[in-house]
């Protein structure tokens, strides 16, 4: 099942630009770690295959600066869980307002299977992707800068039912403490 998302009201964030890497600082960006722990939580059998990648790595990612992530999950086996989270994120909320969860979330583009999501381009949806890798093993996710440091709605628009409360209930008592080799490490 999906993450639970609270009963936003219809202000919503912009869909988040394109802001490419520009520097280098691969500590994991706090809306990238509480994304994270909102995905895993609601998928258990799933892992997580890291958030930071070191600046000696080469080609340009926002891994680099610790707002990207990339989800276990394999296309073949649990390709069913994928789309249950796409359906999710780029669902139309109540309001009217398409691809709702990933706006409030501010997620910039989403890789998977072969394909690649642009929020600045969300009219084309899903278009290849010939990247060095398919994405076939892991699900990638970029962060715009206000995503990636918690200031969208997802996590401003507090009160009963706020994101802040729908994550307390979805993360479980002891939640799992990823490795920081897991998390310093990302794939793209």
């Amino acid at each position: 099942m999906p993450p639970t998302a609270p009963d936003f009201g219809p202000r919503i964030d912009p869909y988040a630009l394109y802001e490419g890497q520009r520097g280098c600082d691969p500590a994991a960006k706090p809306g990238v770690l509480a994304f994270r722990d909102l995905v895993l939580a609601a998928y258990p059998s799933t892992r997580s295959l890291g958030i930071g990648r070191e600046r000696g790595r080469p080609g340009a990612s926002e891994h680099k600066e610790g707002r990207a992530w990339d989800w276990g999950v394999d296309a073949r086996s649990q390709g069913h869980i994928a789309a249950d989270l796409i359906d999710w994120l780029l669902a139309t909320d109540r309001h009217g307002n398409r691809h709702a969860p990933a706006r409030r979330l501010g997620i910039m583009y989403v890789i998977w299977n072969h394909r690649i999501w642009h929020a600045n381009r969300a009219d084309t949806g899903w278009t290849p992707y010939t990247g060095e890798s398919p994405h076939t093993d892991h699900m990638h996710f970029s962060f715009g800068w206000a995503g990636a440091r918690k200031e969208t709605t997802w996590w401003t628009e507090r009160g009963p039912g706020s994101p802040g409360d729908a994550l307390s209930a979805a993360v479980p008592s002891q939640p799992r403490a990823p490795s920081p080799s897991a998390d310093r490490v990302g794939r793209l």
